[in-house]
């Protein structure tokens, strides 16, 4: 007689592992019918029958209508409840029986929590994408060695690993979509930030690219200087608000204009504003762009100073133009820095503003720039006068273009020829 243990039911020569309550998973045969079923009545009548079940164990079935003695199992879904029987029966004699023990059940929960913390771990640091097929292929790993497993007699749960898994991945999901939408909303508000303090087009390839201008870059720019005439008798009248507000409108009167022209505006100063040209790339239209730009801020801000009735001698917009290479860098100190250029380029449009001033003129503009304006226009680009003059602080003389307000308002628009 076999014993009941805490390990299964013990034969003299063997061991069978039997589940949680000493139930024994059934691996069944085949459908219905697999296992030999004979009529009571083919009994009876002896021969064949009779003699089939000779020597044998036999479990005798009796059905009654309506008592629902039947199962479902892999083959069937309905299988009579002595068959089921004889299943187990047989499962006991060749120990054929499916293996779900302790040791199974272990090897359960630890695929299960392993399945689900490296989904999750996949859902809170990989791309959701990446870590949805990750996943995925998890199960399916999984549920491949439950199958492979299932054919050497182990019965290892394919529902557990998802039952576990599958909830807590999905909820970290959505909460990593929350936090990522989240994170790019903050992003967008601190990069919108961002580009009110840098020129938005600097912000931009700040955010893309933190490292950007870690070693400083030399190229060819157009470098623009402008400022109001008569500023500080002005703003003497207009008393601290009303500079401000006079000076948001000009500013952004400069801020359209420039960005119109492909232009970026560095800095502003008060009434002034530095303006750049191919910064921070070069492009073929950079010389050009200035040329126009500076001549549509003259005619905006007339237009604008006459519209607010305080043009009468003050106000106009003067300008100082040079093209040459410039250094785009990274300025102040480590925690604190500011993106500009700096070079001679720079110095010297500063100074053409004092020089359009000595010569009575509102603009004052290289020939080098002139020249470079000419080439990307394919047209003969000139000043109605052009004087040589010596730029402060610096020792060689240069030639400039100059214009008085109305040969500046009168200037023809120009296009780049590409």
């Amino acid at each position: 007689m076999p014993a009941l243990t805490g390990e299964g039911l013990r034969f003299p020569d063997r061991v069978q592992p039997l589940d949680l309550g000493w139930h024994l998973p059934l691996n069944y045969y085949g459908p219905g019918g697999t296992i030999r079923t004979i009529s009571a009545q083919d009994l009876f009548d002896g021969g064949a029958a009779a003699a089939a079940v000779k020597d044998r164990l036999v479990l005798l079935g009796v059905t009654a209508t309506g008592v629902g003695d039947r199962f479902s199992t892999p083959f069937d879904q309905i299988l009579p409840g002595v068959e089921a029987l004889a299943t187990g029966v047989s499962n006991l004699l060749d120990g054929s029986a499916l293996i779900r023990d302790g040791t199974v059940r272990r090897v359960d929960a630890a695929a299960a929590i392993l399945i689900t913390v490296a989904g999750m771990a996949a859902a809170a640091f990989f791309p959701l994408a990446v870590a949805s097929i990750f996943f995925v292929l998890l199960l399916c790993g999984w549920l491949a060695a439950v199958t492979l497993m299932l054919g050497e007699g182990y019965w290892f749960s394919a529902a557990l690993p998802l039952a576990a898994g599958v909830p807590p991945v999905i909820g970290l999901a959505i909460l990593r979509q929350v936090f990522d939408r989240y994170q790019l909303k903050r992003l967008e508000t601190v990069q919108d930030a961002l580009s009110r303090f840098q020129a938005p087009a600097l912000a931009r390839r700040i955010a893309e690219d933190p490292t950007f201008l870690l070693e400083p870059r030399e190229q060819d720019a157009a470098v623009l200087f402008v400022d109001l005439a008569g500023y500080t008798g002005l703003s003497e009248q207009m008393g601290p608000a009303g500079t401000r507000e006079f000076l948001k409108a000009f500013h952004t009167i400069v801020v359209n204009e420039t960005e119109r022209h492909n232009g970026l505006a560095m800095s502003f100063m008060g009434d002034g504003a530095m303006i750049c040209f191919g910064v921070p790339d070069p492009g073929p239209s950079d010389a050009v762009n200035a040329w126009q730009c500076t001549f549509d801020l003259v005619r905006e801000v007339g237009k604008w100073m006459a519209g607010t009735g305080l043009r009468s001698g003050v106000g106009a917009l003067r300008a100082g133009v040079h093209f040459g290479p410039v250094v785009l860098s990274r300025l102040g100190h480590e925690h604190q820095q500011q993106i500009t250029v700096t070079g001679d380029c720079v110095n010297v449009a500063s100074r053409l503003m004092e020089v359009a001033k000595a010569h009575d003129s509102l603009v004052a503009m290289s020939s080098e720039l002139m020249e470079a304006a000419s080439r990307e226009a394919r047209a003969d680009l000139q000043a109605p006068r052009t004087e040589t003059v010596a730029i402060r602080g610096r020792q060689q003389a240069m030639e400039v273009g100059l214009w008085t307000a109305l040969e500046a308002e009168a200037t023809k628009p120009v296009v780049p020829a590409n």
